[in-house]
Order: structure tokens, then sequence, then C-alpha cells
């Protein structure tokens, strides 16, 4: 859940060994699309990355990084914990 108002940044992340947990390596060139706009803005930086702008009480539509829907929330600690991401929703402060 994000509250409306607030931000997040996305990276896509390399994972040739299927591992996400291991991933350490950002991708530089990325396609970003927001399938459904009505509840948040996605931006792509000159990074690789995208920032997600929470606008709207909603669910947030697919985000695509490079055609592929497959999104993981993760610490950014060594050895990361991440958790498969279902849905986004977005939420009154």
């Amino acid at each position: 859940m994000l509250p409306v108002g607030t931000s997040v940044t996305l990276r896509a992340v390399r994972d040739a060994n299927g591992e996400v947990t291991l991933a350490t390596d950002t991708l530089r060139t990325v396609a970003w699309t927001l399938t459904d706009a009505s509840s948040a803005t996605l931006t792509p930086a000159a990074d690789g990355s995208a920032q997600l702008v929470a606008t709207k009480i909603g669910r947030v539509g697919t985000i695509l990084a490079n055609g592929t829907s497959i999104l993981y929330a993760c610490t950014t600690a060594a050895l990361r914990a991440c958790s498969a991401v279902g849905a986004i929703d977005v939420v009154a402060r």
C-alpha cells in the first residue's frame, strides 16, 4: 500500500540465476510502462530507474519493465529479503 502523495523508486535488477535475493546489478536501459495511470504516475529516469507516485485512491495498474511484470519488494541490505508484489493499492493518507 502507498498513501496518496508518496513515491517509490523502482529498479530493474539483472537476475541471471533466477534468484532475486542475490541479484546485485541494476539494469541501466529499461523501458517502463504503466498500464493504468488512474491512481499513480510512473516517470522513467536516465539511470534506468523509475519513480512511481501515488496520485489517487485505487489500484496501481500493471507495471512493466522491459515487458516483464514480475515485481519484488526487497530490502537494500546484502542478501536481500524479497517478497513478490501482487498489487499496489493507493490509500488515503
